[in-house]
């Protein structure tokens, strides 16, 4: 990681640790480093956490990113059924790129409407299925 992405990743950690009223945060959020790369990454603040001591706690976690998803699978990703349920629909988009596939035929893949599924796409991955 460069300085900038390390700057941009304690400045989420500490706007992060100023929001903790609730027991939990989590956001899932789209960094550029120096050279305009974006890197996507889950974001955990815990109020608590017993099991590494006292006092609040942020986990930092980068996500895959576009061409590592062919590699990913679904039991890699037991822990968050949302992203298991999408697993299979971003196998299908990278096996029918050329073809290029629209978003309902997308959708199907992962049993949602294409409104549902762009959304939690976009949620859950921090970019648009037409970026992927």
């Amino acid at each position: 990681m460069d300085e900038r992405l390390t700057a941009q990743i304690v400045e989420q950690v500490r706007a992060r640790l100023d929001r903790l009223d609730d027991a939990v945060v989590s956001d899932r959020v789209s960094l550029p480093d120096s050279f305009g790369d974006h890197w996507a990454f889950n974001i955990v603040a815990y109020k608590s956490y017993p099991a590494l001591g006292s006092g609040p706690i942020v986990f930092v976690c980068m996500l895959p990113g576009v061409t590592d998803w062919a590699a990913v699978r679904a039991s890699d990703l037991h822990a968050d059924p949302e992203m298991t349920r999408l697993l299979p629909s971003i196998k299908f988009m990278q096996q029918e790129f050329q073809r290029g596939p629209n978003l309902t035929d997308i959708a199907k893949v992962a049993h949602l409407s294409p409104f549902h599924f762009h959304r939690q796409f976009s949620e859950l991955l921090v970019l648009r299925p037409s970026t992927f």
